[in-house]
């Protein structure tokens, strides 16, 4: 999954760099929205589930949308349901085919 521009060079995000990134995203979630569980903290063994359940989220049909944009991509739904589902798949496991 290309990513971002680094020094005119287009470079895949790390499975570490994506896990910041949800784990920036259901911190910074946490402030603005009382339904999202503060206490969850995302690690490589944190499941889809559990952070859907505790981060108050869209249906996947809409919430791909929504993530497309926070990581500018342009990923199709197939895509991103081969990535989360099963949902008990843990962060560590986490990739895009």
């Amino acid at each position: 999954m290309v990513m971002w521009l680094l020094k005119n060079e287009y470079r895949n995000y790390t499975p570490e760099e994506i896990l910041h990134i949800f784990r920036e995203e259901h911190r910074l979630s946490s402030f603005l929205d009382p339904e999202v569980d503060c206490e969850l903290e995302i690690t490589k063994d944190t499941t889809i589930r559990e952070w859907r359940r505790h981060s108050n989220l869209l249906p996947w049909p809409e919430l791909y949308k929504a993530e497309n944009q926070i990581f500018n991509i342009d990923l199709p739904y197939e895509t991103w349901k081969k990535a989360v589902f099963p949902e008990n798949k843990k962060f560590n496991n986490f990739y895009f085919l």
